[in-house]
């Protein structure tokens, strides 16, 4: 598609008499109805994706809109009175292809209070490309899509090389492994236009001479993120598939120290969880885990009560945890606290740090990343 913008043009009153989903008799009928710019692939889908029971609670394939012609999209779905206020986007099937306006931007929800019978008619000019450029400031990447071979879905990888890799062969660079891997470095195609910033700060502290340059591996989530991050055992097919998959081409298709020494994780939230998850279960491939804001011990979520199962050696693992204080940071700060002082009375060395007035988002990880960069590949 060559433009990138979503119009609404009109909001019309509108009485249906038939339906896909049969409404109750307070039900109020909503009608969408889209064009796209162009036709899209036949093999694509656009689904409703929003915050009532119709359209998925936020899950990508909500609701598949009907293809009525080439460039032509219908639907039609109750809203109850209970559930008036609407808000709803435009997918491809996942959030790295939702519809996005012409300057790559992502448009806020679509939002509608329904009180009667209602169509509404949107144009789309163009959807999320994940396989796009990014906007980067500094080094190059690297984009493939993973096929893993344990079942588990399709998902792209990035592979960020820092500035000079390209010219020099010879030069071999230390790993991070970095979890929800397109939130990391273009804020233009996140869903909350926020970025980790890994390439400005990697770029600066090693202008800086604060550290050993690495090479990042960003890995995408899925629709089953938290299935797959969730894991607080060692059978984790996630895990697994970084271990046996992705690490083994990364170090056969690039410049890379593949040695536990040089190998490091990250990971925010429930990135931050699995990334704990990797460094205590796999101490034979990853030496540090820098877990930013981790859910270790929250809802059906803990960690530590497997970590307390462990009677073996004390395991050689360099661990950074933060968290803030503000929002879901302050839920999640009990079962950080109480994780980090049973590791340090075990003898771990834990770089624990508070940020204060920080919230559970990209900006604020940002702002952080470089304490455990430089702690893992300080000079």
């Amino acid at each position: 598609m060559k433009h990138l913008h979503i119009i609404i043009f009109t909001l019309l009153l509108w009485s249906c008499k038939q339906s896909s989903t049969l409404p109750k008799s307070n039900d109020h009928l909503v009608k969408i109805v889209l064009d796209t710019e162009e036709p899209l692939a036949e093999t694509d889908t656009i689904f409703l994706a929003g915050n009532i029971p119709a359209l998925g609670f936020w899950y990508p394939k909500g609701l598949a809109m009907k293809k009525r012609s080439e460039t032509r999209w219908e639907q039609t779905f109750p809203v109850s009175d209970s559930s008036r206020h609407l808000e709803f986007k435009f997918t491809l099937g996942s959030f790295d292809r939702e519809a996005i306006s012409n300057k790559g931007k992502i448009p806020g929800n679509s939002i509608l209070e329904v009180a009667r019978d209602t169509e509404v008619y949107f144009v789309i000019e163009d959807f999320k490309n994940p396989m796009a450029p990014l906007m980067l400031s500094s080094g190059t990447a690297d984009f493939r899509i993973f096929h893993p071979n344990n079942g588990l879905a399709d998902r792209k990888i990035t592979v960020w090389l820092p500035e000079g890799y390209r010219k020099d062969a010879t030069t071999k660079y230390p790993v991070i492994y970095v979890h929800d891997g397109q939130n990391q470095f273009d804020s233009t195609k996140t869903f909350n236009h926020q970025e980790w910033k890994l390439d400005e700060t990697i770029h600066s502290l090693s202008m800086q001479g604060k550290i050993s340059t690495p090479i990042v591996v960003a890995i995408d989530n899925t629709s089953a993120r938290t299935q797959e991050y969730g894991s607080v055992i060692k059978e984790s097919p996630y895990a697994d598939f970084i271990i046996k998959q992705v690490k083994p081409w990364v170090d056969s298709a690039y410049h890379t120290l593949s040695d536990r020494k040089h190998t490091a994780t990250m990971g925010s939230s429930m990135g931050g969880l699995i990334a704990l998850n990797l460094a205590w279960y796999h101490d034979d491939t990853f030496s540090g885990a820098a877990c930013l804001s981790p859910a270790f011990k929250i809802d059906q979520f803990d960690i530590l009560k497997e970590i307390k199962k462990y009677d073996g050696p004390k395991k050689n693992i360099n661990l950074y945890v933060d968290d803030g204080t503000e929002g879901l940071e302050a839920k999640l700060r009990p079962g950080i606290d109480e994780t980090v002082q049973y590791l340090k009375t075990k003898g771990y060395q834990i770089n624990y740090q508070i940020a204060q007035g920080a919230e559970h988002n990209e900006a604020a990880w940002a702002k952080r990343i470089d304490k455990p960069l430089i702690q893992f590949f300080g000079k």
